[in-house]
């Protein structure tokens, strides 16, 4: 369920389920400094992907069809780790048995990965894997059900069961993240922000800080490793199109086969409506405000 800005500023007193995997190191998203950074509020607020959205607005399907299955839910249930950090908001618990249910949904925009495996066995993502371990400890159950809707292949659900290992682990990683890094607020070690949450990083008006040569260095060659590389993409293009003539595709080869066919997609005429409805279009015009990254050329006394 979506959560109120009144729990997300909440969230920074505890450390919930999701953070469990990117501290942990087993996200593919997030980073254990992420985590960090989002527990001192040193970042602004993200945008929700449209694959959260989904999330948000399907679970409660996912959770009926869970209901067939398993039977009467709980829902959205919060629960406490006694003598840990840990807090969390387990999405229900089947209500004869106390068993945790954590709804998933995977595939909607893109790929599914093959982390998703056979129903009925506990091969799912390794950030699920291990909210599942936690909700296990917090309802005291030997194991966690997960209902997931996957692109293309519908409904699953997934079984994990607790593993005490892997429990101890959690708890030891957890304290240790906690009582050296967010109470002594020291980042973690070998870690560092992923871009989206970088650029989230609150900043102080009108200030400098001192960054290294060899940082700014680096972003350089790769701008120019990039610059490059576009250059001979853009090479490349202009060599296919000249191949294919009038073709609108090529014939298979083992390299692969291509194709350079018409398609059409709806937009808003935005200067016709300024033109025709100059009131409408001043009434719905809003100001976005970003930030903007840019690598400028030393000045001859910087140097």
């Amino acid at each position: 369920m979506p959560i109120t800005e009144k729990q997300r500023q909440a969230r920074r007193g505890f450390i919930g389920s999701s953070d469990i995997g990117p501290i942990l190191g087993l996200s593919k998203w997030k980073s254990s400094y992420d985590v960090w950074l989002e527990k001192l509020g040193k970042v602004l607020q993200p945008s929700i992907s449209e694959a959260a959205q989904a999330g948000t607005i399907l679970e409660p399907s996912v959770l009926d069809w869970a209901t067939e299955k398993l039977g009467a839910l709980t829902r959205n249930r919060e629960l406490r780790v006694k003598a840990t950090p840990i807090r969390v908001h387990v999405d229900a618990t089947v209500k004869a048995t106390g068993d945790p249910v954590e709804a998933k949904t995977a595939g909607l925009f893109g790929m599914l990965s093959d982390d998703w495996g056979d129903e009925g066995t506990d091969k799912i993502p390794d950030y699920a894997w291990v909210q599942c371990q936690v909700h296990c400890l917090a309802t005291e159950r030997p194991w966690c059900h997960v209902p997931a809707l996957l692109g293309g292949r519908g409904f699953v659900m997934y079984l994990v069961p607790r593993s005490e290992e892997m429990i101890a682990e959690i708890l030891r990683q957890v304290a240790h993240f906690w009582s050296e890094h967010v109470r002594k607020q020291i980042a973690p070690e070998g870690s560092g922000p992923t871009l989206e949450v970088a650029k989230l990083i609150k900043r102080v008006p009108g200030t400098t800080t001192a960054v290294a040569p060899s940082i700014i260095r680096a972003w350089s060659d790769a701008k120019g490793v990039l610059r490059t590389a576009e250059e001979a993409e853009e090479n490349a293009k202009r060599a296919v199109l000249a191949a294919l003539g009038e073709a609108e595709g090529s014939e298979p080869t083992e390299e692969g086969t291509i194709t350079y066919l018409e398609q059409s997609k709806m937009f808003l005429d935005e200067k016709a409506i300024k033109e025709k409805m100059p009131k409408v279009a001043e009434e719905f015009r809003r100001e976005t405000r970003f930030r903007v990254l840019r690598l400028k050329a030393p000045k001859k006394s910087d140097v």
